[in-house]
């Protein structure tokens, strides 16, 4: 195993530079909902995660070459931001034009023959992430996942990552020309891959493409031969402490066998997260909702019938114990929105000096700093600030309009 966790490090942690956005917020609660409409909408909201996990098909976007059709990614894109939440994207699913049939295992109607097969020409996929990426370049909201599980019947893929490392390869170039700060993550492989090698042979072939804003993503669920407390310390160790998420964990079938036993699983996994290492910080539930009463629709939150399970109330109840104050990059509680809770010595080069509205969702005290680690001039905020041009500061217009780096809270 040593010998294993060197490799992996020595490739992937070129730079070990955490960029997580709203650590020990509600953020770092998430849900994956695959499509995004407005049903999924209101039960998000509901639900209370600041994070959330959809879906952009190759195939759907992309269904002939240089032929796109935005209209459901747009639609999803843009009901969680107005909800005001970070998005985590799977871009994934050769259209038939780009791959061939390779005879795997497909999981839906929906899909084509060529989903889970390596394109073509790694070009073609791309030349697609690049259009995705310069598409939402603005929504620094936005993680993007490069597959879905490739270790397994996702991708025709070889026992040590290979294919998997030319995708996000590739997916790298593209955002080279496209949009040099977006982050992409994966390797977003099951658990299974951490046993079988497949997870230290995926790190080894991305490992020179990932960048300081990137995320080491991966699975697991409750048929691992692992605790997933063990299993996110040694997913951390492997990748050599760079910031990691659980990108999908629940209940599946055959192992949801009670709506009581999917519910301990959530105190469980939240326990897990609670005390694992710092560089796990966030995790997502899947699923929110399965509109049939299919064996697999036992992993949803939510019934086939719109009604909440015990699990979902029980998660609604962690993510709400979280305080947090949101930071608006617009006056008026208005542009990109990030939620943080606890103190924070730099908000980050995305948001430094770019705070002009806060919101509380709380009581408390909000301290901003002119400069990182609480230094220089501080504005002490007790209620709303929709303009922060209304106070007297260090800001290049007088005021603490865009002028804070990092924040204090007290409650």
């Amino acid at each position: 195993m040593n010998s294993r966790l060197r490799l992996f490090s020595s490739i992937v942690a070129i730079t070990t530079m955490a960029v997580s956005l709203g650590a020990g917020s509600k953020d770092k609660y998430g849900v994956v909902t695959i499509n995004y409409d407005g049903f999924l909408d209101q039960k998000t909201a509901e639900l209370g995660t600041g994070s959330v996990r959809i879906g952009l098909n190759w195939f759907e976007i992309e269904p002939q070459q240089d032929v796109y059709n935005w209209a459901r990614a747009d639609d999803m894109i843009n009901r969680a931001s107005n909800r005001g939440l970070q998005v985590f994207a799977t871009l994934a699913y050769s259209p038939s034009w780009a791959a061939p049939n390779c005879g795997e295992f497909i999981d839906g109607p929906e899909k084509p023959p060529s989903a889970h097969c390596a394109p073509y020409s790694y070009m073609d996929w791309a030349e697609f992430v690049y259009q995705v990426l310069w598409r939402y370049r603005n929504r620094t909201n936005i993680t993007y996942g490069i597959w879905n599980e490739p270790n397994l019947f996702f991708l025709n893929d070889d026992s040590v990552g290979s294919k998997y490392g030319l995708l996000f390869q590739h997916a790298d170039l593209a955002r080279s020309y496209a949009n040099p700060s977006a982050r992409l993550a994966g390797p977003e492989t099951s658990h299974h891959a951490y046993f079988d090698g497949y997870l230290n042979g995926a790190g080894f072939h991305m490992g020179p493409f990932f960048r300081a804003q990137d995320i080491v993503t991966v699975h697991w669920y409750t048929d691992a031969p692992m605790s997933v407390g063990a299993y996110m310390n040694n997913v951390v160790n492997l990748s050599g402490g760079r910031e990691t998420w659980l990108t999908e964990t629940g209940v599946i079938h055959p192992h949801c066998t009670s709506e009581s036993n999917q519910n301990s699983w959530v105190t469980t996994i939240n326990s897990a997260f609670g005390g694992g290492p710092a560089a796990w910080t966030k995790y997502f539930w899947f699923l929110l909702h399965t509109p049939d009463t299919s064996p697999q629709g036992c992993a949803g939150l939510v019934r086939p019938n719109g009604s909440n399970k015990p699990a979902f109330t029980t998660y609604q109840g962690i993510i709400n114990q979280q305080k947090q104050t949101a930071f608006y990059w617009d006056i008026n509680y208005s542009g990109s929105l990030n939620a943080l809770g606890v103190d924070t010595p730099f908000v980050g080069w995305t948001w430094n000096d770019q705070i002009s509205s806060v919101y509380f969702e709380h009581t408390g005290t909000v301290v901003l700093y002119e400069h990182e680690n609480y230094s220089g001039a501080s504005l002490v905020l007790t209620q709303n600030a929709p303009d922060l041009r209304a106070f007297p500061g260090p800001g290049l217009d007088g005021t603490w309009n865009d002028a804070a780096s990092s924040i204090r809270f007290f409650y």
